[in-house]
């Protein structure tokens, strides 16, 4: 007789829920058996205070152990009699709260007030066949055997696709590989003739720039021109007047006995200062030629060539070395000062930066507001810290949209270098915006401009009437 099995079944309010036995099938019992309050355990028991998991069956060496809980109450039967749990631990079948149970006994482990499982021990299920279950089987468990046609017809077919797939891979490999290639030329060249196109060539960026860089340049030229017309015409008349006015005081001289001695022309100076091309401000002059300042030098925001022209001249010009040109004395005949050289070859620099942002940071710096700097602690007044906060919570951004330019105007010429900007708010909240090269020689104005543009556009919705903070942002390739 075949070895018995432990069996339990799940009693929800005294009626059966569900059953589990020794077995390797699903939901069967093997070496371990877990109950809980868990959804994911397969016997769930409805209760929150029963724990979540619980080891309730284990199999040791082929010897079954239940661990009851200690609020659970036990009812056991051995060999059809009840027993208690003093009878129990008497035959070493109860220790503490794990309790062994043999194919002898059976009994019900209470888990709460609804729930309860029942212990059993049952001989293993085996169907028996009957003697007409196995003459069908027999029958039916082989093929029969196909008569002479059928087979003809199986081996026919068999053939059929045999040759089939032979002739498909002969073709494939062959014969449709010549045809595809053939006509796969001659409709490549019917299609390259039928999509060529002559369109107009269109200029490029650099080539855009150029042109107008040379209309600006005849421009200039034409303004220049005029400028030295003008000014020549001035010094014709105004010679034409010192001779008629040498004459007469040489005349009033001779009346008074003065030997008739010729007058001496009196000369003033006035010095050229070659200024960094980048600064503010223009260069000043000494003597009755002096200007105002930003009108009687030469000054550049940010030009490059202008300042790869400052570098490499402006020393010539201080020492008076550059061409060739005359002396100048004073009334006593010595030489004053020797000058040689054009100076209408020194280019005027453009302006990057608007008279109208200048004028904006100038208001802002005499107000005596700090300029903010990017990342720094914020301190000071609530106004100005939460001006901090801002800058520190939107550069970031502004750094990726110039990134972003960068990289659309560089992929038609190569510019490296760095640049600061100064960013200005007046009291309405407007936005002033002034660039100022810090190093590199070839950013073109069209990108610097660009660069203002996009600043102004990020730094109108930080709303800092009144303040201004700046930051320098590097550009290269990589």
């Amino acid at each position: 007789m075949a070895e018995k099995i432990v069996k339990l079944r799940l009693d929800y309010k005294g009626k059966p829920l569900d059953f589990a036995k020794k077995g390797n099938g699903a939901g069967d019992i093997r070496n371990k058996w877990f109950i809980g309050s868990n959804k994911h355990m397969f016997w769930q028991i409805l209760d929150s205070k029963f724990p979540e998991k619980h080891l309730f069956l284990v199999n040791k060496k082929d010897e079954y152990f239940l661990n009851i809980l200690p609020s659970s109450e036990l009812t056991c039967k051995k060999g059809g009699q009840v027993v208690d749990k003093g009878f129990l631990k008497s035959k070493n079948l109860l220790s503490g709260t794990q309790l062994k149970i043999t194919p002898d006994m059976s009994g019900t482990v209470v888990l709460t007030k609804d729930w309860s499982i029942n212990f059993e021990f049952v001989d293993p299920f085996k169907r028996i066949l009957s003697p007409e279950e196995k003459q069908i089987i027999s029958l039916y468990s082989r093929r029969a055997e196909l008569a002479p046609s059928e087979k003809k017809n199986r081996n026919m077919l068999l053939f059929i696709t045999l040759f089939t797939l032979i002739f498909l891979f002969v073709y494939d490999s062959f014969l449709k590989r010549e045809d595809a290639q053939t006509n796969t030329i001659e409709e490549s060249f019917d299609r390259i003739i039928a999509q060529k196109v002559d369109a107009p060539r269109m200029p490029t960026r650099a080539e855009r720039d150029r042109v107008a860089k040379q209309e600006d340049d005849q421009e200039a030229a034409g303004e220049a021109a005029a400028r030295q017309q003008a000014a020549q015409a001035a010094a014709q008349k105004r010679t034409e007047g010192l001779k008629a006015l040498a004459g007469s005081l040489g005349a009033l001289g001779g009346e008074q006995g003065d030997g008739g001695r010729a007058l001496q022309a009196a000369t003033t100076i006035r010095t050229i200062k070659a200024r960094s091309f980048g600064d503010s401000g223009g260069g000043r002059g000494t003597g009755a030629g002096q200007g105002a300042g930003g009108s009687g030098g030469y000054e550049g925001f940010g030009d490059p060539s202008l300042r790869a022209a400052a570098a490499k001249y402006q020393g010539e010009i201080s020492r008076g070395r550059i061409g060739g040109g005359g002396s100048l004395t004073d009334l006593q005949g010595k030489a004053i000062e020797q000058f040689r050289g054009d100076a209408s070859t020194i280019k005027r620099g453009e302006r990057i930066a608007s008279e109208q942002a200048l004028a904006a940071l100038r208001n802002l710096e005499r107000s005596g507001q700090r300029i903010l700097k990017e990342n720094e602690i914020p301190q000071g007044d609530e106004e100005t810290r939460s001006a901090q906060e801002k800058v520190n919570q939107n550069i970031g951004k502004i750094r990726q949209r110039l990134a972003s330019t960068y990289n659309r105007f560089s992929s038609t010429k190569v510019m490296t270098g760095s640049i600061n900007f100064k960013v200005a708010f007046d009291t309405a909240g407007n936005v002033s915006v002034v660039p100022v090269v810090v190093s590199g020689d070839d950013f073109e104005r069209a990108f610097i401009e660009e660069c203002v543009r996009v600043i102004e556009a990020a730094a109108r919705p930080m709303n800092l009437a009144g303040k201004g903070f700046e930051f320098t942002q590097v550009f290269r390739r990589g």
